[in-house]
């Protein structure tokens, strides 16, 4: 589904041609470089993913408290990785300088070498994936331009929604609230303006608990919100 950043930037920036233009360029120039490089290094991320997961259900057999243990597979990773990563670089050092029919002096500075080209590597990766999700994106809000209308507006809806409730319950749990918040009073203000009538009718209806349900303040599903 969509994703909350999509329907921001799809607020932010109508010209969706240009910018789809743009991101597929992008991919198709780096997807050279990207691919075999995801398979090259492919083996590190397997084995950290299995050993992780492995890890998160001792972690859940043992513990009444964690649900899904997200902290500990991150934790593990790392772990991981810093053992595996510098194993696997060495292994590719040992590969390259023999296929390449080196001298034996070439491993120390091909294995230092890895590690700038590896990170550059992941840079481009992660560009590339961005690029791609942001193609998908964007073709969907272009397919379906009424869609993307009702996600803005539903989602601005929200904001007034979710500010309005810690507006009200934010005083109730914290006695400093006033002196501790993050976000000034003025500027929940103002983007509650040109919302105030959708957040009136709801409150009419019982309260901003109900502006939560699924059905929202009427009790009405809306399809657009499912498909998200």
């Amino acid at each position: 589904g969509m994703r909350d950043r999509d329907v921001r930037r799809s607020a932010a920036g109508r010209n969706f041609t240009p910018r789809a233009l743009c991101a597929l360029l992008q991919a198709l120039i780096l997807m050279p470089l990207v691919l075999p490089a995801m398979v090259l290094f492919a083996p590190v991320g397997l084995l950290t993913i299995m050993l992780a997961e492995t890890e998160r259900k001792k972690a859940l057999a043992g513990s009444n408290v964690k649900v899904k243990a997200v902290d500990v597979v991150a934790s593990y990773k790392i772990l991981v990785a810093l053992i595996i990563v510098p194993l696997y670089n060495l292994l590719l050092a040992v590969l390259i300088t023999w296929l390449c029919g080196l001298a034996f002096w070439w491993l120390p500075l091909i294995y230092v070498l890895i590690y700038p080209a590896q990170y550059l590597l992941i840079l481009a990766s992660d560009h590339f994936v961005r690029c791609v999700k942001h193609c998908t994106a964007i073709m969907l809000f272009g397919c379906k331009r009424s869609d993307t209308a009702r996600l803005q507006e539903k989602r601005e809806e929200l904001q007034v929604m979710v500010k309005s409730m810690v507006e009200e319950l934010g005083p109730q749990v914290h006695e400093d609230f006033e002196k501790v918040r993050v976000i000034k009073r003025e500027s929940h203000f103002e983007l509650e303006k040109g919302l105030q009538e959708p957040l009136t009718n709801a409150m009419e209806f019982g309260g901003i608990g109900d502006l939560f349900k699924p059905g929202g303040a009427q009790g009405q599903e809306d399809p657009l919100l499912e498909r998200a």
